[in-house]
């Protein structure tokens, strides 16, 4: 249901600050826009954050699923995936 990834920082020249996430194929278009409100280099810290997003999602998937073919999914660390992939996904945990 979202872009796919791999997504890219961008930080164009005249840029007030800001930074475009971007696919790594620029095909469609910006993903976010990152502006800063605080600390210098907060709109670049939080364009990566955002880029990381959907290796990190992936990460979360592959690594609940290896605990559950385990059997240890019902603790805290399972509990965290799957909240974590809920809420980047938009279901209900």
């Amino acid at each position: 249901k979202h872009t796919p990834g791999p997504w890219n920082t961008y930080k164009p020249m005249e840029s007030n600050g800001f930074v475009w996430v971007n696919p790594i194929d620029g095909f469609c278009g910006e993903i976010a826009t990152a502006w800063p409100t605080t600390t210098d280099g907060e709109a670049e810290a939080n364009a990566r954050l955002i880029a990381a997003a959907p290796d990190l999602l992936n990460s979360a998937v592959m690594a609940l699923e290896c605990l559950r073919q385990r059997g240890l999914d019902s603790g805290q660390v399972g509990a965290s995936l799957e909240i974590a992939i809920a809420k980047a996904t938009g279901e209900e945990a």
